[in-house]
């Protein structure tokens, strides 16, 4: 009887088991009018059945079915740009350059002042043709600067990198008691925003890096400061605010400030994979969907609809390719 039993219950867990799969993804997609339509008119893509999830694909640049397993590419360019705002300029710090761009290959990964001090620092803010301007005060009114550079000798694959800014405020002889006058009892703030890596692949497509938290990964290494805070990273850019020093005990002077903020390791090879946008779950029931190209041009847009739960999963591929005049 033991055996018998044993059967039964395996019998009964196969067939629990054949219950959770899904049904097949019957789905068509189909655009009535045409799929020739002028920049800024809407495509209406109507659909067919009635799939638990469909995610679309506009074919556009970050969104392109193609590319959506894409983790590595080859690269024609890579450019680094940003803006940079000087403001609080103490008279002291007039005319002179505060803050420095560097990009480093031989960086060890150790985010101390021992491990930055002892790459080779390569720098990238200057006056030259292909160089990142750096602001400089001539008065006490905040100053903004922004640029790019071409970072071509730096595509080689074997040759990952890492970008650092360095905040360099020697101490001055005197703080001042007060604002005013050309004086504050703060060192220079300096906001880096709009920071962007540009990578064009070889096929012409763009690969943007834009967030310096997750996407260049800047952690702030402080070599020399009165006290570790303002010194922030955002999503946005980042930001070195020294706060009101005290005269060091030794020299006699306010401490110098010195603080890297430096970059994970990025290799120029790799890329973010095209993401498609998630139209419908099975909550919902989809039966068109409008999209609008704002560029002329020739674009594969793609639907993916997938039945699915815990055990199993059922997709389907539906495209179509849709002239931009």
């Amino acid at each position: 009887m033991k055996p018998l039993m044993i059967l039964s219950v395996v019998g009964s867990v196969l067939l629990g088991a054949c219950s959770d799969a899904v049904d097949h993804v019957d789905f068509k997609v189909s655009v009535p009018a045409g799929l020739s339509v002028a920049a800024g008119e809407p495509v209406n893509f109507v659909f067919g059945g009635n799939p638990d999830y469909i995610t679309f694909f506009s074919g556009e640049n970050g969104s392109d079915f193609a590319a959506a397993d894409r983790y590595d590419a080859d690269i024609d360019r890579i450019e680094l740009s940003c803006s940079m705002r000087q403001q609080y300029n103490d008279i002291s710090y007039i005319d002179r350059q505060l803050v420095y761009v560097y990009v480093s290959t031989d960086f060890c990964g150790e985010y101390t002042p021992d491990g930055v001090n002892a790459a080779t620092w390569i720098p990238l803010t200057g006056t030259g043709a292909n160089c990142l301007p750096a602001p400089v005060a001539v008065s006490a009114s905040a100053v903004s600067v922004s640029g790019s550079i071409d970072l071509a000798e730096y595509i080689d694959p074997n040759k990952p990198f890492h970008i650092a800014f360095l905040y360099n405020a020697p101490g001055r002889a005197t703080i001042p008691a007060s604002n005013g006058g050309g004086h504050y009892t703060v060192r220079p703030r300096v906001d880096v925003t709009d920071l962007v890596m540009t990578k064009t692949l070889a096929d012409g497509r763009i690969d943007i890096v834009d967030n310096a938290t997750t996407g260049f990964g800047f952690r702030p290494v402080f070599e020399s400061s009165f006290k570790e805070s303002n010194f922030l990273v955002t999503d946005n850019g980042m930001l070195f605010q020294p706060i009101a020093a005290q005269y060091d005990a030794v020299t006699g002077r306010e401490p110098d400030e010195r603080v890297w903020m430096v970059s994970t390791l990025i290799t120029p090879r790799q890329v973010e994979p095209d993401r498609g946008l998630a139209i419908k779950s099975i909550e919902s029931r989809l039966t068109n969907y409008e999209y609008v190209y704002s560029l002329p041009g020739t674009y594969k847009a793609t639907f993916v609809a997938t039945n699915a739960n815990l055990w199993d999963s059922n997709r389907c591929v539906k495209q179509l390719t849709v002239t931009v005049k």
